[in-house]
């Protein structure tokens, strides 16, 4: 279901989001205790008795711990480290769109700016200077060249020096190469017809409606086995009319004779469904 330019971005995610679970999980259940006794009696329940005994032998290792005393300081000397928290680039970048005038795609300064506010009332891990030291450089070029002819230029990449990996583009998030940035304005000229989307449509609501009309009865009637509901056949007004139908009205009379008493029926049967059914309606699943 996902596409071939969007793998990357998935497994990378994968990754990622694995990688801060497993921190997260040593962060509470074994930095958070002295001993071993202390780390089994509040072992995490999302983690066998089994594992978390291996757990604990290789966090305990000689080895890993001077490893990650070693991660824990190059993570520390990071001087230029974003403040949005869970919140990607690609959530900011939509936020600074949309609150465009002009609904333009915000600038590399601009985005740089907005990534790393500080709220004065938390604490962070991470010291700001080198934040602070860049963001007054954009300005004070910015201030200038205002002076001068009245224009503002994105002066991020004339303040911060191009990374290490050539293949890497900042301020954009995970799994966003160059090549995606050009491809990002180009157009395939491909387009679907208005009337395929209309077909497709309308065979998908042929197709659903029944079944979802049949599922909602039968967990209404398994609720209520004294009711019996009967729901007659609906027929989706982009069908062509049929024309022998116009010949002969006696017919729509007939069927709206034969129809009539179930939808009474069915309507004054609704009306016997017990009150707590309701609840149902307003919005909780009626599957258990």
């Amino acid at each position: 279901m996902v596409p071939d330019q969007g793998k990357k971005w998935v497994f990378e995610s994968i990754n990622a989001s694995w990688r801060g679970h497993k921190c997260r999980v040593k962060q509470k259940h074994y930095y958070a205790h002295e001993t071993d006794e202390k780390r089994w009696e509040n072992r995490p329940k999302t983690v066998s008795d089994s594992q978390f005994k291996d757990l604990l032998e290789y966090w305990n290792c000689s080895l890993i711990e001077k490893e990650a005393k070693i991660n824990k300081g190059n993570r520390g000397s990071l001087d230029d480290m974003h403040t949005m928290g869970p919140k990607s680039y690609a959530m900011l970048r939509h936020k600074l769109q949309q609150e465009d005038p002009d609904k333009q795609e915000p600038s590399q300064e601009k985005v740089y700016k907005e990534s790393r506010k500080r709220n004065p009332e938390k604490t962070y891990l991470t010291n700001n200077e080198k934040s602070i030291s860049n963001i007054a450089k954009m300005d004070a070029l910015q201030s200038v060249e205002h002076g001068e002819d009245g224009n503002t230029k994105d002066h991020y990449s004339e303040v911060i020096q191009d990374p290490v990996r050539k293949n890497r583009v900042r301020l954009y998030g995970r799994g966003v190469t160059k090549t995606d940035l050009k491809k990002k304005d180009t157009n395939s000229g491909f387009i679907f017809p208005q009337e395929f989307l209309q077909s497709m449509e309308t065979q998908l609501v042929q197709k659903l409606a029944p079944s979802v009309a049949s599922v909602i009865l039968s967990q209404i009637q398994a609720a209520n086995p004294g009711v019996e509901l009967v729901i007659p056949d609906f027929s989706i007004g982009t069908k062509p009319k049929d024309a022998s139908r116009d010949q002969h009205p006696t017919s729509d009379t007939n069927e709206q004779a034969s129809n009539g008493p179930q939808l009474l029926d069915c309507e004054e049967r609704l009306g016997e469904i017990p009150e707590d059914l309701g609840s149902n309606r307003a919005g909780q699943p009626l599957v258990n």
